[in-house]
């Protein structure tokens, strides 16, 4: 209540989770809102999660996206694909794509192995010009936002980790890490899909009878949320969507 935002940030996950207090998805989004207009970048996240989903709130995809993108900039890993997902799959202008481009190479950089190939398949849909102007971009946000070293056998346009100063967002609870990769991971046991279709049910999803058999209505509701988050929609339930559901609903992993 005095301001402090990562402790803002905190107090949203309890309230959204319901560890330790009722659940409470309104009072949840309030202490979001009030670390997000601060520049929390997972508080940015969460709350783009929430109008996305509408948890708390009516859903509201274009203030998601809004959101979103503040995540993006504040350097949040998962916002940046999923920003990219949703401008290279549904864009509106020719702009979207280079945007899109732009932040897979940032993502691809912050450590996310999805991103490169995802990224060479934007390139090859746009003009050298379109590209070029994109790789510019992305090597400014990287060189001020993202330590590391480009990875062997790729062509790159980061700056190499000596040359760069991380600027991280406020300290994050630990439960909000960026998830793995959505659409992978090993095969999982009855409890784990009674625990995604809990969660899922929790975020404002419907995934049927949590009964811990990925049914029709339980893929159903896994295509949902992986479209509302800009992740690709393949309805499986696995070890990494599991954790990437734990994040949004700010569960310990």
């Amino acid at each position: 209540s005095q301001g402090v935002t990562s402790a803002q940030y905190i107090i949203g996950v309890l309230y959204d989770s319901g560890r330790g207090v009722d659940a409470d998805p309104v009072e949840a989004l309030l202490w979001f809102q009030a670390a997000a207009e601060k520049g929390h970048g997972n508080a940015q996240y969460a709350l783009a999660a929430a109008f996305a989903a509408g948890r708390g709130i009516e859903r509201n995809p274009d203030v998601a996206l809004n959101w979103l993108r503040r995540a993006a900039d504040s350097n949040v890993r998962e916002a940046q694909f999923s920003l990219a997902n949703i401008l290279a799959t549904n864009p509106v202008a020719r702009d979207s794509l280079i945007e899109a481009y732009r932040w897979y190479q940032i993502a691809d950089a912050n450590g996310d192995s999805r991103a490169a190939d995802l990224a060479d398949q934007v390139a090859a849909r746009l003009t050298p010009d379109e590209s070029a102007s994109a790789n510019r971009a992305a090597s400014a946000f990287i060189a001020r936002n993202v330590a590391r070293v480009p990875r062997p056998g790729r062509s790159s346009t980061t700056t190499d980790a000596s040359q760069t100063t991380a600027a991280a967002p406020a300290a994050p609870a630990p439960s909000m890490s960026a998830p793995q990769d959505s659409t992978g991971g090993a095969p999982l046991g009855r409890d784990d899909i009674r625990q995604i279709q809990n969660l899922l049910s929790t975020l404002g999803f419907q995934p049927g009878v949590a009964d811990g058999a990925p049914g029709p209505q339980t893929r159903k509701a896994i295509r949902e949320y992986q479209n509302m988050l800009g992740l690709p929609a393949d309805g499986e339930p696995t070890a990494d969507l599991l954790a990437h559901i734990k994040q949004t609903a700010g569960v310990e992993r």
